[in-house]
């Protein structure tokens, strides 16, 4: 097979290749570190192809190791053969044809096999430390990486495969590399979506990636560079340049404030904890920024920021995630339906001053708040257990009329806060970075008592009214409801207008015409929040 390629490049087998046969006892695979690597290279980097005894490397992504000579010198030293590197317009090539006896002693066929290979064939390669960082240099060698900010960045090892994971993660952590910074992305539609981190295992803290740094090292230049960057850098743990005494300050003692108390209240209904790592979602651009900056202040650690899906009006929702356990120990289990007693026992100082109770209220009216009719502030909570503890909340700030409304089919519990001057009072105490929540207070703000809703019943409606009107009933239904359903609103004085009032304005008619046109105003009105500088005329007829 190899014959036709001898005349396009001729290497000079080296000295150690000169080797008589083995003896009977002679392990033709010996125990060491490079036959560990060797593993790890040829199940992610190579095709086996026993009938014709040969080892191929091809491939774009395997281009690198191709062409690297310390690549090609350290598997002609553990394969005992010589290799051949072949330039064809299909690509470049990397071919050995070993002797049979090491092709059968290798065992491992492709990527698929590499765990049972390992750990049925090849048992001794997980009982040493130094077999072990041999199999994560290989794996690192054709699979990993290190992102361009070595400080701040990642560190990668490419493994779709669960179980091969699985084995990754087990044998980084027999080698002493702290499995809470090791995070295993698995295969899904956000992923190929965002093309944010690829598949795999990605090792995020930086004390962590310098450590296995010091312990690896690789055959291809780029990636030596980058570790031997990662290796002489002198940042500390948190890997950012922030007075590293204020950060052990505020880890050893979250220093009770109302910012921390607005950053519990988001987190508490709109966080997602895991044993390393704290992310909450949003739409919102001014909720993001806000969060990004308190958070940062308060932990003492940078923010990760990045996309993670399109939404079906346009706007793309992002991820904010602060990276380090100690903060995730600070903060205690405020999972859902489980941080009220989190709050009440591991955060009880938020209920001794009544800035900071409403701070915390602040906090989960930006996530699960809503200003409701003209009239009603809605809160959803969850869970029973939740809603109880914000009427408790309330009740502490003066609010006395917050209600638990009766749960409905596809609805969840709400608490509402519906009496006049309690809308006005929790409106005055509220403020919300996201623009259509704050002008909704603002209204709540000037509600002077219930005689104002009869006061502007009886004079004539202007169209900017209506609209208004229109887009209050869109948000709290998705759509503007059927004439039915606002006459029946009408009647509980829980809408302004009635369908006619909307036909006559905007539907020509008919009701379905004046829905798509008041749609189509909310649309419009929804993407200038959105783009705040927009410099586009008035969206009404």
């Amino acid at each position: 097979m190899l014959e036709q390629y001898r005349h396009q490049i001729i290497l000079e087998a080296p000295d150690f290749l000169n080797i008589q046969e083995p003896e009977e006892n002679k392990e033709l695979l010996p125990h060491t570190r490079e036959t560990a690597w060797l593993l790890s290279v040829l199940s992610f980097g190579a095709t086996i192809e026993r009938e014709k005894g040969m080892i191929e490397f091809k491939g774009k992504r395997n281009l690198p190791f191709i062409q690297s000579e310390q690549a090609r010198e350290k598997l002609e030293r553990t394969l005992q053969t010589p290799g051949i590197r072949i330039e064809e317009k299909e690509g470049e090539r990397l071919i050995f044809q070993p002797q049979q006896e090491i092709l059968d002693a290798i065992v491992c066929a492709d990527k698929n096999s590499w765990t049972s290979a390992v750990q049925e064939k090849h048992p001794w390669v997980l009982e040493s430390e130094e077999s072990r960082w041999g199999l994560i240099e290989g794996v690192f060698d054709v699979k990993g990486g290190l992102d361009s900010n070595i400080t701040k960045g990642h560190m990668y090892f490419y493994i779709n495969d669960q179980t091969q994971a699985q084995l990754m993660l087990e044998t980084l952590e027999r080698n002493n590399v702290d499995k809470v910074a090791c995070k295993y992305t698995y295969p899904t539609e956000t992923n190929r979506l965002t093309r944010k981190y690829l598949n795999g295992i990605h090792i995020q803290s930086y004390k962590s990636r310098h450590y296995i740094a010091t312990h690896i090292t690789s055959v291809i230049n780029e990636k030596e560079q980058k570790l031997d960057e990662l290796r002489t850098s002198k940042i500390k743990e948190n890997g950012d340049q922030k007075n590293n005494q204020q950060i052990e300050q505020n880890l050893q003692l979250l220093i009770p404030s109302d910012d921390l108390a607005w950053l519990l209240g988001v987190i508490c209904t709109g966080g997602t904890l895991t044993g390393n790592a704290l992310s909450i979602d949003t739409h919102h651009q001014p909720l993001l920024d806000k969060i990004k900056l308190i958070g940062e202040r308060v932990f003492g650690v940078n923010a990760h920021v990045y996309d993670v899906k399109k939404r079906k009006d346009g706007t793309i929702s992002q991820r904010i995630a602060f990276m380090d356990r100690n903060i995730m120990n600070l903060l205690g289990n405020l999972k859902s339906g489980q941080w009220t007693e989190t709050i009440q026992q591991q955060h009880s100082w938020l209920q001794n001053q009544e800035s900071r109770i409403w701070n915390f209220l602040t906090g989960i009216y930006e996530k699960r708040g809503n200003f409701t009719l003209h009239t009603r502030i809605d809160i959803y909570p969850g869970s029973l257990e939740t809603a109880d503890f914000i009427i408790s909340l309330l009740n502490k700030v003066g609010i006395k009329h917050a209600r638990l409304s009766p749960k409905q089919i596809n609805t969840t519990e709400r608490v509402s806060i519906s009496n006049h001057q309690d809308v006005k009072f929790f409106s005055e105490h509220i403020h919300s970075v996201i623009p259509i929540k704050e002008e909704l207070l603002v209204a709540g703000r000037n509600l002077a008592n219930i005689e104002y809703k009869q006061s502007v019943k009886n004079r004539p409606s202007t169209i900017d009214e209506v609209v208004e009107e229109a887009l209050l009933l869109i948000r709290e239904f998705g759509t503007l409801p059927p004439s039915s359903k606002i006459d029946a609103l009408r009647k509980e004085s829980k809408t302004r207008f009635s369908p006619r009032v909307y036909v006559r304005r905007f539907g020509d008619g008919s009701m379905s015409s004046a829905r798509e046109e008041l749609m189509r105003i909310y649309r419009e009105r929804m993407g200038n929040e959105e783009n705040p500088n927009s410099t586009s005329g008035s969206i009404y007829p």
